[in-house]
């Protein structure tokens, strides 16, 4: 399994549910616990759309973008 994660919507459903209570997720387990039996994840891929016309909003964006990617490196991550 590929999973493609649309960070974006993902950032405003969680903010809109949960306020920022879950903004720092693994998304590799976010994923995994989502696998059916006998299914393998394969790679994980993380897209976001960048904002626009707001500093203090991109600079939040960009922290966050770097949290999720440091917990498991890089946007498009092959697992073994």
């Amino acid at each position: 399994m590929i999973a493609y994660i649309d960070g974006f919507n993902l950032y405003w459903g969680l903010r809109d549910a949960y306020q920022r209570r879950y903004l720092w997720l693994d998304l590799e387990k976010l994923t995994l616990s989502m696998l059916r039996p006998g299914q393998r994840l394969m790679v994980v891929r993380y897209f976001t759309a960048r904002t626009r016309d707001d500093p203090a909003g991109g600079a939040r964006q960009s922290r966050l973008s770097r949290g999720a990617l440091l917990v498991r490196p890089g946007r498009d991550h092959a697992l073994p």
